[in-house]
């Protein structure tokens, strides 16, 4: 039971690639979206302390077991919170990047608008 390649890559990288990754349609229509911001930020809140909580459970432990990532491999407990984090960070990345071409987009409209 061993990581894929590609997720050996991506630990030894310690980050995803610097590219847009197109993920499984059939899995992102099962995500259920927030209906607000402050959801999303209970959300989040609620995912910091379940971390953890995780992080504190992993330091007690005895047992140590895999488990399989539908697309890199197997990983440990301490893989997976490895991978979690590259996760978020990615997410972050597209926020960044999603902000960055709404602002672009909103300043070329008023410059535009303030030419008429």
């Amino acid at each position: 039971m061993a990581m894929s390649e590609a997720a050996k890559t991506l630990f030894s990288n310690g980050s995803f690639p610097d590219q847009r990754i197109q993920g499984n349609p059939v899995s992102a229509e099962k995500v259920k979206q927030p209906n607000s911001i402050e959801e999303l930020r209970t959300g989040m809140e609620k995912l910091k302390h379940a971390a953890n909580a995780i992080w504190i459970r992993m330091q007690s432990t005895q047992h140590f077991g895999k488990s399989e990532h539908p697309g890199l491999g197997f990983f440990n407990c301490y893989e997976w919170l490895e991978y979690s984090e590259m996760h978020m960070r990615h997410h972050l990345k597209q926020k960044r990047r999603i902000e960055s071409f709404i602002f672009k987009l909103i300043n070329h409209t008023f410059s535009q608008l303030k030419k008429d």
